[in-house]
């Protein structure tokens, strides 16, 4: 039998337990509300960006939550083991190795890159004071307009890309302007195979993602090579998400990694660690890590740019982080800054198999990890897609009118010169359709870009006013052939010499 004061004790003790709970509940999120909040704003994201296949990760305090949405090719369900080619994040890593190389004294950050690429020429003196750091800041003066037609996968071949370089300039000078240039993280993937003998891939493997146990994580020079595991890309046409294949290219160094959400929680906690690999063995000095995450000279125009990454500001969070973009592959890491810009433990990373702009989300969850109240930014009312299909109705209106007034359009074109332009119009805007994508590409890119490959990134990047370029020609092309067509049945045109009318003479307006 329990004694009085014996249960007057238990009694004690149970409400000091329950008071500690409360105190632990009430000072943090649940973590069922936490991971409500995530995917609420995940399904946000999606309803905006459709993607057939999503993988999330949260880093929280070094605390990995991994989520995935949709399915492979395979028809898996995503999760953290799911392959994604992750695009420019892979400059991270390209970076993060020439650092390690450059502590080991194999690598000289700011020396010359003629001293491990001799044979790197250029059409202008001022080649020669590129440095390693200069590649990786994006700040050598090379852009991707010195650069072979995109979508070329000629660059697999380092000797390819030091040819075309032989024969082209800087667009400014060594160190001053940041540039964003994949020319230049190429150029730094050939100088890691120079340096160590070993293709990247193999170098990549040794000194980063075995130390790290990133065993799902690989790299290939060609941005559409095969790998095991990884399917075919997405683009979203009107919400709906469609296959698309990715279009052949150069990723040596730049964006031909292949990850997994997994891998890169491990990839975030490594920047907020201290250079050790999880087995403890040095990676990285304190010191060189640090230097990765600092603005670059020469960067101050873009809000700073490190040695393969980028910074950002959202929901009142500094981010250190960066992106990757292909034209069907999609990516997003983003680490919480300390007041001191040091990388903390709190990360989120989004990959995904379509098209998007997964940035404000990786923010936003990493944000809520930090403490914060992570949002989205409000969506503009007024959507490429919504307008592109208003302004396809009134081309198929404007086209339908064209069609039907051909038959007649003969008899109210009596002079040539009328005729003629009647003609020249709409081939002419059949003409411009056909390269405006091209045309858009070089803007966009800088590059020299093939009419086939500007029509093919441009229906994975922005498919729904490509098939608005593509049917206001088609519909200029039939009004076209329907005015031609009228024509042959025409009377003959008249011109504009003088006519007999009732003996009088009258010139024709």
């Amino acid at each position: 039998m329990t004694t009085r004061p014996a249960l007057v004790v238990r009694l004690l003790l149970l409400l000091l337990v329950l008071a500690l709970v409360t105190v632990a509940v009430g000072g943090a999120r649940p973590a069922s509300g936490a991971q409500d909040e995530a995917r609420g704003l995940v399904q946000a994201y999606l309803d905006r960006s459709p993607a057939s296949a999503l993988a999330v990760a949260v880093v929280d305090d070094g605390t990995v939550e991994v989520s995935g949405y949709g399915q492979d090719e395979q028809g898996a369900d995503v999760d953290g083991g799911t392959r994604f080619r992750i695009a420019s994040l892979s400059k991270s890593f390209t970076a993060a190795v020439v650092m390690r190389l450059a502590g080991r004294g194999e690598l000289d950050l700011d020396a010359p890159l003629t001293a491990t690429l001799p044979e790197f020429t250029m059409a202008d003196d001022r080649a020669g004071r590129i440095t390693l750091r200069m590649l990786l800041a994006h700040t050598s003066g090379l852009g991707d307009g010195s650069t072979r037609d995109l979508g070329q996968p000629g660059w697999t071949d380092p000797e390819v890309l030091l040819a075309d370089l032989r024969e082209e300039t800087l667009g400014s000078d060594p160190g001053t302007r940041h540039v964003y240039s994949n020319t230049g993280y190429a150029l730094a993937a050939v100088a890691v195979e120079r340096a160590t003998g070993h293709p990247f891939d193999a170098v990549l493997q040794a000194e980063l993602l075995g130390p790290l146990g990133m065993r799902a994580t690989t790299s290939v020079p060609d941005c559409a090579g095969e790998v095991e595991g990884v399917g075919t890309g997405h683009t979203a046409v009107f919400g709906r998400v469609v296959p698309f294949p990715e279009p052949h290219d150069t990723c040596l160094g730049s964006g031909g990694m292949v990850s997994t959400a997994d891998d890169l929680a491990r990839w975030a906690r490594f920047q907020a660690g201290d250079g050790r690999a999880p087995g403890g063995e040095r990676l990285l000095s304190p010191e060189d890590l640090r230097e990765l995450h600092t603005a670059q000279p020469g960067t101050e125009g873009v809000g700073g740019y490190g040695l393969g990454w980028s910074f950002a500001e959202q929901d009142g969070f500094g981010f250190l982080e960066h992106d990757g973009a292909m034209v069907t592959w999609t990516s997003h890491l983003s680490i919480v800054r300390a007041p001191d810009g040091r990388p903390t433990g709190d990360a989120a990373v989004v990959l995904a198999d379509t098209v998007g702009a997964p940035g404000p989300l990786a923010r936003a969850l990493a944000a809520d990890a930090a403490g914060g109240t992570g949002t989205l930014p409000d969506q503009s009312l007024i959507r490429p897609a919504t307008v592109s299909a208003v302004l396809m109705v009134l081309v198929v209106l404007a086209g339908a009118v064209g069609l039907v007034r051909s038959r007649s359009w003969p008899d109210r074109r009596h002079r040539v010169a009328s005729r003629v332009a009647g003609l020249l119009g709409p081939a002419a805007l059949g003409a411009l359709c056909v390269v405006l994508p091209n045309l858009l590409a070089r803007y966009a890119y800088g590059s020299p870009m093939g009419v086939p490959t500007a029509w093919s990134w441009g229906a994975g990047l922005l498919p729904e006013p490509v098939l608005l370029i593509a049917l206001t020609g088609l519909t200029a092309l039939l009004v076209l052939l329907a005015r031609l067509v009228s024509l042959t049945g025409a009377p003959r045109a008249r011109t504009n010499g003088p006519i007999r009318l009732r003996g009088s003479t009258r010139s024709v307006p």
